[in-house]
């Protein structure tokens, strides 16, 4: 059945149930309406699945329809998230610069098919408990893709993991509980899952029995989990110590089988080439600076032998037969044009509250805004996404600076803000609108997003994701995407303004 077939429906049964309705006897924004609800779930027709399917989860979960609705509108995201343009979440490994920063951010509001079905089945778990399981179960999880050491991302399944703590916390009955594990056992197939359901089974309020037998099924599937540098790289400091705990559940005489199991799949890991991690560091009060490196595996799972009185499992340097650590992931890096702005942003950010404020500061806003419209796209298109990314960026920050020095100079609230926001929204010269919000959505909507935009949906949808997050004059960025001719900002405008009308944001 086709998105707009599945949307009549939805509004026919909003229809019958009607919304639940929000009243108060003191002053507040306006409330939302049945045709609110309409408008936004017809503004969905036609955009994105997963931005379809993400808008509905929304409305979801803050409560704004019945039971019935509610169920209506989780089963149809729930088919949206089938067409979703990324199949699973992915999360940086290392610092990252401005790509894989926007993409790290979008993933974890969960956009991604596995994510988006996964929130579907959690929502569902209050409604319709049998028919939510049976939607997680349904769910498939994929081995990783890639291996390279360079790689900048990988493989995230941590929002599916947090709905299946909920849905085994809604069952009841123990048996079940265990065979709803004992399900997911073969789906574990990637270093990636391994820690978070491990979690999940510790957390789950089982018997120290069926804990033993959920503890014996995960040492035998170690062996079908796929051999990938790049995620056992990014992963080991989390699995090892979280299996380890699960060894403690066992008694000893089959406590050492599943360490030796667990010792063998590190060694082949290890083996099969680690890759090399950052380091990190650490100031101290005496302004000295303490470097650091990641603890190798075989260190961090001997360390925990030692804690278990099993130094008798320890590996040994002689055990391991791979080369020297291989390359770090590779990463993005910040233009010098970003750079650059951003000095002169913290050098605007640090002098705002002064007595200056009025004069010669605002002078240097507005000269630094100038710069910003004036900044264009490199003529190498494969630098299209980094300047995209990073100019939405300065512009954000700029929003944020202008609203903090108003309210700091004049002393009003954030709302008054808004409200003087929405009375003059913008110093124009002549037609032209010169604000920064006006430069924001004019990049989100021109060329060179539009260049990105089919084959990049989340990095794409980045910058409206802050913008949707942010506290700047909330009504003036509703009505400037409602009037968008982009049909996501048009349909994530008004989402907003219903969210805004019930003292909500989008987070």
């Amino acid at each position: 059945m086709s998105s707009s077939h599945l949307s009549i429906l939805l509004l026919l049964v909003m229809v019958c149930e009607g919304v639940s309705q929000t009243s108060s006897k003191h002053s507040s924004p306006p409330r939302f309406t049945d045709e609110d609800i309409r408008q936004v779930l017809h503004d969905t027709v036609g955009v994105p699945p997963e931005f379809g399917a993400d808008i509905r989860l929304t409305i979801v979960e803050l409560g704004f329809v019945g039971p019935r609705m509610r169920r209506a509108l989780l089963n149809e995201a729930y088919s949206l998230a089938g067409g979703a343009q990324e199949r699973v979440a992915l999360k940086r490994v290392d610092g990252g610069g401005p790509i894989t920063g926007a993409l790290n951010d979008v993933f974890q509001k969960g956009f991604d098919e596995l994510s988006l079905r996964a929130r579907v089945s959690e929502d569902l778990v209050t409604v319709d408990a049998d028919r939510a399981q049976d939607l997680f179960r349904r769910i498939k999880l994929t081995s990783d893709e890639g291996s390279a050491c360079e790689q900048e991302m990988v493989y995230d399944p941590s929002i599916y993991y947090s709905a299946m703590a909920r849905l085994l916390a809604s069952i009841s009955a123990s048996e079940r509980r265990v065979r709803f594990l004992e399900d997911q056992i073969p789906q574990l197939v990637s270093t990636a899952q391994v820690a978070s359901f491990v979690r999940v089974v510790i957390g789950s309020n089982l018997s120290l029995a069926n804990q033993k037998v959920i503890a014996q099924r995960i040492a035998a599937q170690l062996s079908q989990i796929t051999s990938n540098r790049r995620v056992f790289s990014s992963y080991y400091a989390d699995v090892i110590p979280a299996l380890t705990r699960l060894a403690t559940l066992l008694p000893k005489t089959e406590q050492t089988s599943f360490l030796i199991q667990l010792r063998d799949w590190i060694l082949a890991s290890i083996n099969d080439g680690v890759c090399q991690l950052q380091g990190g560091r650490i100031k101290h009060r005496d302004g000295t600076i303490q470097r650091f490196n990641p603890s190798r595996p075989s260190d961090i799972f001997n360390n925990e032998l030692t804690a278990l009185g099993r130094v008798d499992l320890a590996i040994d340097p002689s055990d391991v037969s791979a080369s020297p650590l291989l390359p770090p992931a590779a990463n993005d890096h910040y233009s010098s044009e970003y750079l650059s702005m951003f000095r002169s942003y913290h050098l605007l950010a640090t002098d705002y509250g002064s007595a200056n404020t009025e004069g010669r500061w605002q002078s240097e806003l507005q000269k630094y805004t100038d710069a910003i419209d004036q900044w264009n796209e490199p003529l190498d298109r494969s630098q299209y996404s980094a300047y995209y990314i990073e100019k939405a960026d300065i512009l954000q920050q700029v929003l944020s600076i202008q609203q903090n020095a108003t309210i700091v100079r004049t002393g009003m609230t954030q709302s008054e803000f808004s409200a003087i926001r929405r009375a003059t929204s913008s110093r124009r010269t002549g037609d032209r609108d010169e604000s920064p919000l006006h430069f924001l959505l004019e990049l989100i909507d021109g060329a060179t997003a539009r260049d990105i935009y089919p084959d990049h949906h989340l990095l794409w949808f980045q910058p409206v994701l802050e913008l949707l997050r942010s506290s700047y004059s909330e009504g003036e960025v509703d009505a400037s995407c409602i009037a968008s001719s982009n049909p996501v900002l048009r349909a994530y405008g008004a989402l907003s303004r219903l969210l805004h009308s019930k003292g909500s944001n989008y987070i």
